[in-house]
């Protein structure tokens, strides 16, 4: 599984609801699970696409972290990607896959009902983007 972390300047990041899932009507990154042989950044750039309309590149997106998921009986590689954008672009939900989108403050995130696993890698992505930023 991967999931992107898509971030603007001002430091919003895209949030998706889930529709009718498992974890309905929680908050999450777009992503989604590789096809068998598929390229990591090829899968997500797909997944992006299919659930948002927007196109990326997958050189256009950065390896945050890997980790290891063992949650509800379910256990695989869970990719973190992020990528940051000069500006908020349209954005096109499929309305079977997600019921809304928003646009949330990097620092507001966890105001929201996150996906399962979701909360410990925003926590671990907003450190991480605040020591980059300062380093600057």
């Amino acid at each position: 599984m991967a999931t992107c972390i898509i971030i603007v300047r001002d430091e919003t990041l895209l949030l998706l609801r889930l529709a009718g899932k498992s974890q309905g009507g929680r908050w999450g990154s777009p992503g989604g699970k590789l096809n068998k042989g598929e390229d990591v950044e090829v899968a997500l750039a797909r997944e992006v696409l299919e659930e948002t309309g927007i196109a990326l590149a997958p050189g256009q997106m950065k390896l945050f972290g890997q980790f290891w998921v063992d949650s509800s009986g379910k256990q695989f590689d869970y990719f973190q990607y992020y990528c940051e954008l000069s500006g908020k672009p349209d954005v096109q939900i499929r309305s079977d896959e997600h019921a809304v989108y928003e646009w949330v403050r990097l620092d507001d995130v966890g105001e929201r009902e996150l996906v399962e696993d979701h909360p410990e890698v925003m926590r671990l992505f907003n450190e991480w983007w605040r020591r980059s930023r300062s380093e600057d």
